[in-house]
């Protein structure tokens, strides 16, 4: 299925199997989760995705409750985070502007942007000037 009870079950099976395959004495920092659609960051409240037929789902509480506890939970939109990706560890590592469109849902899918400002979701960013967060449907 695709309810997010059932998404939420087979993320924490999966932190599960990288857990167990980690090197002794390794801890992973955290899990972060992308989802399509209108996603509130802070609580990771999916306000709608259409693709999954989800419509204000409570999914980062609900994950929150089958991954271990200690471990934060960090949540967006999956074309802001490609965006953020790409920024960081892909083609626009080194740009201080970029613009990200993902094609995989639907004709012209969603695009997330990037450009120069003071911080990502409340964290220092890596570049000398930060980046910020957009997204457009």
């Amino acid at each position: 299925g695709s309810t997010p009870d059932d998404i939420a079950s087979r993320i924490a099976e999966d932190v599960q199997d990288v857990f167990r395959s980690l090197p002794a004495g390794s801890r992973p920092v955290g899990i972060g989760v992308s989802t399509p659609g209108t996603v509130t960051p802070n609580g990771g409240r999916v306000e709608h995705a259409p693709n999954l037929e989800w419509r204000d789902e409570p999914f980062g509480s609900i994950l929150a409750k089958r991954v271990p506890t200690g471990l934060p939970v960090r949540f967006g939109n999956d074309a802001n985070l490609g965006a953020l990706a790409e920024h960081l560890r892909g083609a626009a590592r080194g740009f201080h502007d970029a613009v990200y469109l993902t094609g995989k849902i639907g004709v012209g899918g969603e695009c997330g942007f990037l450009e120069t400002c003071e911080d990502v979701y409340g964290a220092a960013a890596p570049t000398s000037g930060g980046v910020r967060l957009g997204h457009c449907q």
